[in-house]
């Protein structure tokens, strides 16, 4: 339900981060290019949640792993770019 600017605005917003500052120094890292970044964004309906969590399907850490990440609450501070 809703749309409008504010929410077409915000998912721009968050596109356009395959460009910032972090995703280069992440791409440095990990020796890959900025083009080969590639990105989706799901957008789907708050849940009042105890718990929220994101599942990477590649650990950063180990490629045979799967790593999640959990936090309490609704889950800003997770996914919300804060360092």
């Amino acid at each position: 339900a809703g749309g409008g600017a504010g929410q077409f605005a915000a998912l721009r917003a968050v596109w356009a981060s395959r460009w910032n500052e972090r995703a280069w120094l992440a791409c440095r890292r990990a020796g890959l290019p900025l083009a080969a970044v590639r990105m989706a964004v799901l957008v789907q309906g708050l849940v009042e949640a105890d718990y929220a969590f994101v599942a990477h399907s590649r650990s950063p850490h180990d490629a045979e792993e799967i790593y999640v990440e959990l936090v309490v609450g609704q889950g800003e501070t997770l996914v919300g770019n804060h360092p």
